[in-house]
């Protein structure tokens, strides 16, 4: 991630571990990767449970995003 303030960063639970993410400002009509670090570490697998806690809290922070830009936001999982 480059030197500049990100736009958005936000942490959630998922079972016994925080994920935070950092999302940097895109410039208008570009593309931005959200920053995901796992604390204290990042699993190797998650329960069920834990994907949907993910998910959900991936959901809220693409949510604010959209609504802090002004726009649609696109989430890409692969």
């Amino acid at each position: 991630m480059s030197g500049e303030s990100p736009a958005l960063v936000r942490s959630f639970p998922v079972g016994a571990r925080t994920v935070t993410m950092t999302v940097p400002l895109p410039a208008r009509g570009k593309l931005a990767c959200f920053v995901v670090e796992w604390a204290p570490d990042m699993p190797t697998r998650l329960s069920r449970r834990e994907r949907r806690a993910y998910r959900s809290g991936r959901a809220a922070v693409t949510r604010e995003l959209g609504k802090l830009l002004g726009g649609a936001v696109l989430t890409v999982e692969i």
